[in-house]
């Protein structure tokens, strides 16, 4: 553990790690890992502290649908909930030959049943907290436009959720997940401000979004000029904070831990297209297009882990229109899309 990082580990992990702990249980439960993905596997639990936590969380979660964890019986992978204990399992499991041959078919379909299950117990434990800190919230697929104190408007995009606090002497927005955009009313003597990531977007009256994947953040502006500081710190501080500006068709990217922020020129109307009613991708990864259709609808999108997800595509789709989305996409690569439950969708 580094300095200053802080271990709680009834605090959900990344989505990105928790993604990817959740692929490698389906993996698991399945009984046709070889010794090379065994291997990979191995190694992937071992990168991090936040790797193992997000495994076990993710075996935590599992367990609580009981009515399918029964018709499962006992498996290997699912069945400590100590961080700390996970790595210690794995070893002594393969130390004694606990990985188990089970029949592939009725192990892949209860897994996927199991895996929808958790799916849905991890959305409500996860909105526990965000349900006690956010004053609005969007649901998966739903966009909202809001009035605030001082006649800005923030609109949030799908699966967001935003705090207000105007008590003390700056306007404060705290971004809890998310994207949002913002039209600010000028007020010089009150700076507005939005929370995310560890840093501050600070504006006067201008437009700009916001939008927390993972442990990245982007500030996109459309109008105006914004300043992106670290939190405790001030304008007075640009040069040794590294604090940066941005101004219309310009995007700041930094990630929350504190690595160093950039400045790039964007196409904000492409970015934002979904203030529009449409979802815009021009020569992205199969994995980021997925991704991202994965916002807007309820449960998990996954992509087979033998289906080389880096191939660039581009197109035009609606929110209203996902399942068609993600057919035109997955048959452009090839794909066939198979919807297990209503919250659990495997491209393979």
């Amino acid at each position: 553990m580094t300095a200053g990082e802080t271990k709680n580990e009834d605090m959900p992990p990344p989505d990105r790690l928790r993604d990817e702990a959740r692929t490698w249980l389906v993996q698991l439960s399945s009984g046709d890992l070889t010794a090379d993905d065994r291997i990979r596997f191995e190694r992937w639990l071992n990168m991090s502290t936040a790797h193992r936590h997000a495994f076990a969380y993710e075996q935590a979660t599992w367990r609580q649908a009981d009515n399918f964890m029964r018709e499962l019986g006992p498996m290997t992978w699912v069945d400590r909930s100590q961080e700390e204990k996970v790595n210690d399992r794995l070893v002594a499991a393969r130390a004694h030959g606990e990985w188990t041959e089970r029949t592939t078919t009725r192990k892949a379909v209860f897994a996927g049943l199991a895996l929808a299950a958790s799916l849905v117990v991890a959305v409500f434990a996860g909105d526990i907290w965000l349900a006690l800190l956010s004053d609005h919230r969007t649901a998966s697929g739903e966009q909202a436009r809001v009035m605030l104190p001082d006649g800005s408007t923030a609109w949030l995009n799908t699966d967001s959720a935003i705090g207000i606090d105007y008590s003390g002497k700056q306007r404060r927005i705290d971004l809890l997940r998310g994207e949002a955009y913002f039209a600010v009313s000028s007020n010089p003597h009150v700076p507005f401000v939005v929370s995310a990531g560890g840093h501050l977007t600070r504006a006067v009256g201008t437009a700009f979004a916001v939008r927390d994947k993972s442990s990245q953040v982007s500030v996109t502006v459309t109008e105006g000029r914004i300043e992106v500081l670290p939190e405790g710190s001030s304008s007075r501080e640009k040069k040794a904070a590294g604090n940066v500006q941005a101004i219309a068709d310009q995007q700041v990217i930094y990630r929350s831990d504190g690595s160093a922020m950039s400045v790039k020129a964007v196409d904000s109307n492409m970015i934002l297209a979904w203030r529009n009613g449409k979802i815009v991708f021009d020569d992205v990864s199969f994995e980021s297009a997925i991704a991202e259709l994965d916002r807007y609808r309820p449960g998990r999108i996954l992509i087979a882990p033998t289906v080389a997800a880096n191939k660039l595509v581009s197109g035009v789709f609606s929110p209203a229109s996902l399942d068609s989305a993600i057919g035109t996409l997955a048959a452009m690569q090839g794909l066939s899309v198979r919807n297990v439950t209503p919250y659990l969708t495997i491209l393979h």
